[in-house]
């Protein structure tokens, strides 16, 4: 099934990469900014930085793997969700404690059926800086596949769910992790994940760059024309 035609594709890496090199990303940390200075492939220019297109396509060329298509369909639930529709009541709610619980223990249940998935979103009424371990302890005790959290988390926070997922995860080894960068869009390098590949003693064995432009909102209200900047902000930031 092939939702767009190869032209198409081309054109939108083409608008990606003369985005990130004309627009630039732009960044809140000035020592990203200083140690960017005078590399090949980037200019600084302000709080921005820019990036040549052949940096750029070296991303493209150092990540291309070829994924064999599976055999039969999967679902993969998101662990994002904050919110619940609750059919009975008709009304669009938070996520309470026992929601989470019973939705991980459904997954849980579901994994013959190829469900994939940890938890089913965030315990609202936890707070906030506690929500992504209380997250991971719910996915940790109701789930096979374990504990799993993709709420950016606090620096006092981090230092404890890093000591559970000693304790929890076989093989664990807090001095060589692996990193997921979350771009705020549009076009932007910060936050608390950042923060943690930048200032981690870790040693970094991988590390993915994401990004989730919302339509008409901090992206355009074309589907096509918000996937390119999401290309662009995901090949900026790796590439950065």
């Amino acid at each position: 099934m092939k939702l767009l035609g190869k032209s198409c594709l081309d054109e939108m890496l083409a608008s990606a990469l003369r985005m990130i090199q004309e627009i630039g990303i732009e960044t809140g940390r000035a020592d990203l900014l200083g140690m960017a200075k005078g590399l090949d492939g980037l200019t600084v220019c302000g709080n921005r930085i820019h990036v040549a297109p052949e940096v750029a396509r070296e991303v493209i060329s150092t990540n291309r793997i070829d994924t064999p298509r599976p055999t039969y369909p999967t679902i993969t639930v998101s662990d994002r969700s904050t919110l619940i529709a609750d059919h009975h009541a008709r009304e669009l709610r938070p996520m309470t404690r026992s929601d989470v619980i019973a939705g991980t223990k459904l997954i849980d249940a579901l994994h013959m059926r190829q469900v994939i998935g940890h938890s089913s979103g965030t315990p609202q009424e936890a707070p906030l800086p506690l929500q992504p371990i209380e997250q991971y302890l719910i996915g940790y005790r109701f789930c096979r596949h374990g504990g799993r959290t993709p709420v950016p988390l606090t620096p006092e926070a981090a230092k404890f769910l890093l000591e559970i997922r000693t304790i929890a995860e076989a093989g664990f080894d807090p001095e060589r992790r692996e990193f997921s960068v979350w771009t705020p869009s549009p076009l932007k390098l910060e936050g608390n994940e950042l923060d943690a590949l930048l200032d981690s003693e870790a040693e970094v064995v991988s590390f993915y760059v994401g990004s989730m432009p919302i339509m008409g909102l901090t992206g355009p209200v074309d589907p096509v024309g918000v996937l390119t900047l999401s290309l662009a902000e995901t090949l900026g930031g790796a590439a950065i």
